[in-house]
């Protein structure tokens, strides 16, 4: 029998977050940040940062509970210019610094109408959800 990719298992959520702090991990042994461009690991890392806040969070917006999810960022970019590339990097991405709002919500929380502030398509929930054992399936 062939052996699943890693990506391709699911995981509970308890497994992502370890696999997301040893991504950390790994990223801060690194010397250069540009090394850890070439091995791939960056877009994975924010990947699952995402996947496992908005998985955390039931896919409904924390505030008021609509469908309709944006990702927001506590650490946000204009601490960019205060603190190193890579540590700016690992805290900015790591789902402990991640909130799931609504559109609405976001903008509020911004002060600001934000243009960019598109919902996470369904496509994207849909993945996320075959990503994660769910209570559902251990009932099975």
């Amino acid at each position: 029998m062939k052996r699943k990719r890693f990506k391709e298992r699911k995981m509970t959520l308890d497994e992502g977050i370890v696999l997301q702090k040893r991504m950390a991990a790994y990223m801060w042994s690194k010397a250069e940040f540009t090394d850890i461009n070439m091995n791939g690991i960056i877009k994975d890392y924010k990947n699952l940062g995402r996947d496992i806040i908005v998985a955390l969070q039931d896919f409904k917006c924390e505030h008021c509970g609509a469908k309709d999810i944006t990702v927001h960022h506590f650490v946000g970019r204009k601490n960019k210019f205060f603190i190193d590339k890579k540590r700016y990097f690992v805290q900015r991405h790591y789902f402990a610094n991640l909130g799931v709002l609504c559109c609405e919500c976001h903008s509020f929380f911004h002060d600001k109408e934000t243009p960019n502030n598109m919902p996470i398509s369904e496509d994207r929930l849909d993945r996320v959800r075959n990503r994660f054992i769910t209570q559902e399936d251990l009932e099975k």
